[in-house]
């Protein structure tokens, strides 16, 4: 059996978890590195976000599989 192509708009869908996953991260270097009270907290906030935007893309993933 022929692998077919993965469709674009799933394509799509991932592109966009992942690069709000980036995002996230982004974010949570800037809490990490800011001192301000409440960066703690927020960092783990955006870390969170990002581990469960990521675990979504793989779902994705692998509900297609």
């Amino acid at each position: 059996m022929e692998p077919t192509a993965f469709p674009e708009p799933l394509r799509h869908s991932i592109q966009q978890y992942v690069a709000e996953t980036v995002s996230d991260g982004q974010e949570a270097l800037y809490y990490l590195g800011t001192g301000v009270h409440g960066s703690k907290r927020m960092t783990l906030y955006r870390l969170t976000d990002a581990a469960g935007t990521m675990n979504m893309a793989a779902l994705l993933f692998a509900a297609y599989c």
